[in-house]
């Protein structure tokens, strides 16, 4: 299975999130394909990366929210309905 995981920008930026990474590395170990777009330390052109992302035809995507950010969870939703309208096959 193609797994995506997507970390928006937040209000930790320029930092890695050790809590996808753990899971990239887990779901890996079981025989999954897994990539890790991350919008934290690479700003430009996110639009771009989500399409060629999605080029990849990944059966999952999965969005990493930070709870206690609201602006986290706004650029989340507007990253899900980007992936909902230029998704290939049924991934968001």
């Amino acid at each position: 299975m193609k797994i995506l995981f997507i970390d928006p920008n937040s209000i930790v930026s320029g930092s890695l999130n050790i809590g996808l990474a753990y899971v990239a590395v887990l779901l890996k170990s079981k025989g999954h394909e897994v990539k890790i777009l991350d919008f934290n330390c690479y700003l430009s052109d996110k639009e771009e990366r989500i399409l060629k992302a999605l080029d990849w035809l990944p059966d999952i995507v999965a969005i990493s929210i930070f709870p206690a950010a609201i602006p986290t969870y706004e650029e989340a939703r507007n990253i899900v309905d980007f992936c909902k309208k230029h998704r290939k096959k049924e991934t968001c």
